[in-house]
């Protein structure tokens, strides 16, 4: 990400029926300022709540940021030997940038996604990773939509990844 675009001021606009609030200041426990873009209806009410975080930086494509952070991981730690991505995407993007550098996967360094994307099958070797049943991600949240719009605060809800052991580990 640029220098400008960690001052951005923040900004607002109405798009395709949503209240946009661009680079709004949300300040962590430890003090640290991140940016967010917020995302809702024009029309007040209640309405239930998606949240979204990932490892890159705000306007900027997981495609543009993996390769520079393998190298950076790579330079400060090189005695990594194993690597756990924060989605398959990302840990494919991870595979190619260790490759490009010259290492091995697996010999020199494990890796591990997290999503169960058939994709991670077509690379070589096949990708390990965490699966997610996400037929049941969708019925879970679909009933905890409905308990909200009912007025009922719906349980914590909980799915066990299964891990899938394939060729990078």
């Amino acid at each position: 990400m640029s220098g400008e675009d960690m001052g951005a001021k923040p900004r607002s606009e109405v798009r395709d029926g949503m209240q946009i609030d661009w680079d709004i200041d949300i300040t962590m426990d430890d003090g640290l300022v991140l940016k967010a873009d917020v995302f809702r209806p024009v029309k007040d009410g209640r309405y239930p709540v998606i949240l979204s975080y990932g490892p890159y930086a705000k306007g900027l494509a997981f495609q543009d940021g993996y390769p520079s952070a393998w190298e950076r991981m790579a330079t400060k730690h090189p005695d990594v030997t194993a690597v756990f991505a924060f989605n398959d995407l990302v840990a494919i993007g991870a595979f190619q940038a260790a490759r490009r550098l010259g290492v091995a996967v697996p010999a020199d360094c494990a890796l591990v996604g997290f999503d169960g994307l058939s994709i991670g099958e077509l690379i070589d070797p096949p990708l390990t990773t965490l699966h997610l049943d996400k037929r049941r991600i969708g019925e879970l949240a679909v009933h905890q939509l409905d308990q909200l719009l009912a007025d009922q605060l719906p349980p914590p809800a909980m799915i066990t990844p299964q891990l899938l052991v394939r060729g990078t580990t």
